[in-house]
C-alpha cells in the first residue's frame, strides 16, 4: 500500500518555508518563483501555519492594495491539518477533501518532514496503478 514517505521520497529534499511575521509580498514571490501553492509557515523554526495561494486571494477582498504590507500571521491558516509518513494515500486523500485542502504539511511528532498536495497523492498514485497494470500485462505475455 502507498504511503505518504513515499511520494516524499520522489520529492526534492527542498522546503520552502516562511516566517509567520515576514511580509505577505515575500511568502508571494515564494509561492511564484517556486511553482508552489502554498508554504509552510515558521515561528522561531516551528510550524504553525500553512499559507496558500487560496490565502492569498481571499485576502485580495479583505485588504485590497494594502495587502502586500501585510503579515503573513494575518493570512495564514493557522494550525494546519496534517499527515504523518506512514499514512496511506486513500487516507490522506479523504483529509483533503474532507477538509477541503489541497496540501498537507507532513509531520513526525514535532518534526517537519515536508509537505505534499493532492497533486503528489494522485501523481503517484497514477503511478502505482500504471506498474501494476504493467506488471499484470507482463505475466499475461508470459503464460500466453
Amino acid at each position: 500500500m502507498l504511503k505518504v514517505k513515499d511520494i516524499l521520497k520522489t520529492r526534492g529534499k527542498e522546503l520552502i518555508t516562511v516566517d509567520v511575521e515576514g511580509p505577505v509580498l515575500q511568502a508571494v514571490m515564494r509561492l511564484v518563483d517556486n511553482n508552489i501553492g502554498a508554504v509552510i509557515v515558521l515561528d522561531a523554526g516551528k510550524p504553525v501555519g500553512i499559507l496558500s495561494e487560496r490565502d492569498v486571494a481571499g485576502a485580495v477582498i479583505e485588504f485590497g492594495p494594502d495587502l502586500m504590507f501585510q503579515t503573513v500571521r494575518s493570512l495564514m491558516s493557522s494550525d494546519p491539518v496534517t499527515c504523518t509518513p506512514d499514512e496511506g494515500m486513500f487516507d490522506v486523500m479523504a483529509r483533503m477533501d474532507r477538509h477541503r485542502i489541497r496540501h498537507l504539511p507532513v509531520m513526525k511528532g514535532e518534526k517537519l518532514l515536508g509537505i505534499i498536495s493532492i497533486r503528489d497523492v494522485m501523481g503517484e498514485m497514477l503511478a502505482d496503478e500504471k506498474r501494476k497494470n504493467d506488471s499484470l500485462r507482463s505475466r499475461l505475455e508470459e503464460v500466453a
